[in-house]
């Protein structure tokens, strides 16, 4: 014979009592609410020991999700903010809690992740029991699996019984999972932002290994900007034909970007920061050209960016930009000194999902370069004077001339003197 039933308990009084039943024994379960999901405890009685207490485990684990932020100040660099350029790799972690274990001979513990279009794993997760990466968990105790579901990068399975009694680690110690990804030619730019997710998943039942509940859902957010360049003339009308080159240095065409050439729309040309610099620079000098299309991957890179109207893709904030021009118009003079771009950006709000971002250009032309506001975007004009001016610095333009200078005088010299030689003769 068997009865069931339920009661629920007053929160004002915390008691309950369950009348009428026959002699015997009882298996009672007690549930409690935690963020919406139900945590089991039970305990047994009888009808001749009357009284018992039923304590729901309410100490369940907890989970944050946080970036590395690359220009915060020592000891406040992990939020959930963070900016970089394309090809940056970008630093996460986790920080989850242990639970209590009392009653568990089996415990599912797992850490599921979700990285956005713009991130690329790195297939590096590794756990640890402190913040500074000293003590290590041995890989016997979790294992990371790469790409488990649609919805999942990576998942991190901890045994999480064993990596307890292993570390006499007490109910709310701390795990680290830290783990990296690279922002790839698919990271939203500007006014968008790649976010990576993350929640944990539980026992929620020590007497029933199915049951398990999710924490709520962390998120991460991780921005990266772009700005628009137009050539104009004089009086801003937009010019065709000026090469420039985007420098980490300034003055060193060394240092030139490479890009992704993603081609026009709508009259504006955009270029994107190629993820992986070396091996596009590689593609480049083996041979010997400024633009060259991957036949593996149709994609096309190029180290210069041809003006009309562009959008630079993938720009950070912490760092510096030169943008050299490389050839002006025909009839137009170019840039006498590389232009400085330094992009500023920080939070909009307090989870970081949006940002706010302002820029400043300087340079001997600075004069020339109007910052201008445009939806979602940072926009500056380069403005090219007409006309035969040379350079104000000396450059080429000086040398080449003297060269020539220097051709004619000699050249008249020597016709000189065989003039003088042949009048000789004939006296």
């Amino acid at each position: 014979m068997s009865e069931t039933g339920s009661v629920t308990v007053p929160a004002n009084t915390e008691k309950a009592t369950i009348d009428n039943l026959t002699n015997g024994y009882y298996l009672v379960y007690g549930t409690a609410s935690s963020n919406g999901n139900e945590v089991v405890a039970a305990v047994t009685l009888t009808t001749l020991s009357r009284n018992a207490t039923v304590a729901p485990k309410l100490g369940t684990p907890t989970l944050t999700k946080q970036i590395k932020h690359n220009d915060a100040e020592q000891g406040t660099e992990w939020g959930n903010y963070g900016d970089n350029q394309i090809g940056d790799t970008i630093e996460y972690r986790t920080i989850t809690s242990v639970p209590i274990l009392t009653g568990f001979t089996h415990y599912t513990y797992t850490i599921h992740d979700a990285m956005s279009n713009g991130l690329t794993y790195q297939k590096d997760a590794k756990m640890y029991l402190d913040d500074k990466k000293t003590q290590p968990v041995d890989a016997q105790y979790y294992t990371v699996a790469g790409s488990p579901s649609a919805n999942d990068t990576f998942t991190v399975s901890v045994d999480m019984v064993k990596l307890a009694k292993a570390y006499n680690l007490s109910a709310g110690a701390k795990l680290y999972t830290y783990y990296t990804a690279v922002l790839n030619q698919n990271a939203k730019i500007h006014s968008a932002n790649n976010p990576n997710t993350a929640y944990l998943q539980y026992s929620s039942n020590p007497y029933d290994d199915s049951q398990t509940v999710n924490t709520p859902q962390k998120t991460a957010y991780d921005w990266t900007f772009h700005v628009n360049v137009t050539k104009t003339d004089a009086k801003g009308n937009q010019i065709e034909g000026a090469t420039f080159n985007l420098l980490s240095t300034k003055g060193d065409t060394s240092t030139k970007y490479i890009f992704i050439d993603n081609g026009a729309d709508g009259g504006i040309h955009t270029y994107t920061i190629a993820p992986d610099q070396q091996t596009a620079a590689k593609l480049l000098a083996d041979k010997t050209v400024t633009s060259y299309t991957d036949p593996d991957t149709n994609i096309t890179y190029t180290n210069t960016i041809v003006a009309g109207k562009v959008k630079i893709n993938g720009l950070d904030d912490v760092k510096e930009y030169y943008l050299h021009e490389a050839g002006a118009p025909a009839g137009y003079n170019a840039l006498t000194e590389d232009l400085k771009i330094v992009l500023t950006a920080s939070p909009a709000n307090a989870d970081g999902s949006s940002a706010n971002v302002s820029a400043t250009v300087t340079g001997a032309d600075s004069n020339h370069s109007v910052l201008s506001s445009e939806a979602n975007s940072i926009a500056f004009n380069v403005v090219n004077n007409s006309g035969s001016l040379l350079p104000s610095t000396g450059g080429i333009g000086t040398t080449i001339f003297t060269i020539i200078g220097i051709c004619l005088m000699a050249g008249a010299a020597v016709l000189l003197i065989t003039k003088k030689r042949m009048a000789n003769k004939t006296k």
